[in-house]
């Protein structure tokens, strides 16, 4: 079994497509490999969607879904920049260093 990738705290707004409409959420927590997101929309588990922000586009398959709450698998690890951007979307810098979600 692979360990869990780190967590990251965030607020970030997105919008994610779904079935071809787009959709305000805010991802909550952020890893590499996935994020937890809420919505306005509930989401089906196994549904494709494309996390939008920056300029930039993230695909994802919603791996769990509860009411306004879904978890979401990248399709590929994030690199370092996409991840600071999601977890602080005012700025990046390569100095400033991730910050784990605490227990």
């Amino acid at each position: 079994m692979r360990p869990r990738a780190t967590r990251h705290s965030t607020r970030s707004p997105i919008v994610l497509t779904s079935r071809g409409m787009g959709r305000h959420f805010t991802v909550t927590n952020v890893s590499k490999t996935g994020a937890g997101l809420v919505g306005e929309k509930q989401l089906s588990v196994g549904e494709g969607v494309t996390i939008n922000y920056s300029g930039r586009r993230i695909n994802a398959t919603v791996k769990w879904a509860k009411q306004d709450q879904a978890g979401v698998a990248f399709e590929h690890e994030l690199g370092r920049e996409d991840l600071e951007q999601l977890i602080n979307p005012a700025y990046i810098t390569p100095e400033h260093p991730l910050r784990p979600r605490a227990n």
